[in-house]
């Protein structure tokens, strides 16, 4: 009896046992196989991992005007500035003044030409016009405030037959001259033989000179 139980306990056991392995074998053979994970890269989102600066630094976007602004503030009246003491031209000629007259003779003495004489109403005249060129802040041949050289000599009652101006305004005394003979129409006046007289007056504001030549035929 014992023995028949012991070959039965052995026979079950060796059954389940190639159960076992004939199950596992048949997972192992027929279970399909799955294809190793492949991936796109091509549809990865490329991304650029250097910065990049604008080249100009944007522009801050200006407040939109208010459609419907309060009332305008009153500007606030500034005091009026001291007015400016700029003493009167004297109405002798300076040496500076004589100097460029004398250049002038130079030139017509070269030229063959006669010298001009010196009218010192002429003086007076080109030393209000250079003072109101500096002191007006203009610079040309028709004065806001006096006019043209032809108004000027009406006003002054001098008479004359022909009549001319020349005007300068420059950083140095010794350029007033080769300025006027290095300009065609500059030199025609200075050069101009039916001129008898003349009257040159120089003004200095800061480092600038303003100089006014007036020439006339009496």
């Amino acid at each position: 009896m014992k023995r028949s139980l012991v070959l039965i306990l052995l026979i079950l056991l060796t059954a389940v046992s190639a159960v076992s392995a004939s199950s596992w074998d048949w997972w192992a053979s027929s279970a399909p196989i799955l294809p190793k994970p492949t991936w796109n890269t091509s549809l990865w989102p490329q991304i650029d991992f250097k910065p990049s600066f604008p080249s100009q630094r944007p522009q801050p976007t200006p407040p939109a005007t208010p459609s419907n602004p309060g009332s305008p503030l009153l500007p606030v009246q500034p005091g009026r500035p001291p007015k400016e003491i700029t003493p009167p031209p004297v109405s002798s000629l300076t040496s500076e003044e004589q100097n460029l007259i004398n250049q002038v003779n130079r030139e017509r003495v070269s030229g063959g030409l006669k010298t001009l004489q010196v009218d010192l109403n002429l003086v007076a005249l080109a030393k209000e016009k250079s003072r109101d060129m500096a002191v007006a802040g203009y610079f040309d041949h028709i004065s806001p405030n006096l006019g043209s050289v032809y108004n000027m000599l009406n006003r002054a009652g001098i008479s004359y037959a022909l009549a001319g101006e020349n005007i300068a305004r420059t950083g140095s005394f010794a350029r007033i001259h080769p300025l006027f003979m290095g300009s065609s129409a500059h030199r025609a006046n200075i050069m101009y033989s039916g001129y008898t007289h003349i009257g040159v007056g120089i003004f200095q504001r800061g480092t600038s000179y303003y100089t006014t030549q007036i020439f006339i035929k009496k």
